[in-house]
């Protein structure tokens, strides 16, 4: 589904299908955020905000407002409908980042894409050759049990912003795993570089003894 320009349910797909023509679909790598995250960030939420609100409902309704006290009746309504647009503002934000933030490697670079709701989409990228170190995170004892974590890449230090570019997705199953598969695209995409310049400098030595005689 696409909505004006910053807006498609689609656009990984596409970028995906990009990245593999370029590359080989075993150099591309496409990470996005486990359902655990819809479960402790949405669902669970969802359920503990329809039992409260069900029950105040039920507490207004079935109360005898008499007099200048039903005046707190209405107010409560208001209360009510406030904090459910708020609640519905931040559950589909964070619907929207579970399906529409997420990383893609390649030996090239590492792209990462944030959708903020439905009008802002940012992009950040890192060379892989710029790439200083890759990072697990496993704080809560709850997510070395079951494996899920965070990923951060740091890159080198950049002497003209005087900073360290990172980029983190968070509620990552096995991102040891992912770890193990980004460091060899890093890798051979190292030796690919490094192949290119013994090649280029082979063939100016080549020119140059060519001149020479």
């Amino acid at each position: 589904m696409k909505f004006l320009s910053n807006f498609d349910t689609n656009l990984h797909k596409r970028q995906v299908a990009r990245a593999v023509e370029v590359h080989w679909k075993k150099w591309v790598l496409f990470v996005r955020r486990d359902t655990i995250y819809l479960l402790f960030k949405f669902y669970l939420p969802l359920f503990f905000i329809i039992i409260l609100r069900s029950g105040a409902v039920r507490w207004i309704v079935s109360t005898n407002w008499d007099g200048l006290i039903s005046l707190v009746r209405w107010w409560l309504w208001l209360v009510l409908l406030l904090s459910l647009v708020y609640f519905c503002r931040v559950s589909v934000g964070k619907f929207i980042d579970h399906y529409m933030d997420y990383i893609i490697i390649t030996p090239d670079e590492i792209t990462a894409y944030d959708q903020a709701w439905l009008l802002y989409r940012s992009s950040t990228s890192l060379d892989t050759s710029n790439i200083k170190s890759i990072s697990i995170k496993q704080g809560w004892l709850w997510w070395s049990i079951f494996n899920y974590g965070s990923i951060i890449f740091y890159s080198e230090w950049d002497n003209w912003l005087q900073k360290v570019w990172q980029i983190q997705l968070n509620y990552i199953r096995s991102p040891r795993q992912y770890k193990k598969r980004i460091t060899k695209i890093i890798a051979m995409a190292d030796r690919s570089r490094k192949k290119q310049t013994l090649d280029a400098r082979r063939k100016l030595l080549e020119q140059a003894n060519w001149v020479v005689l």
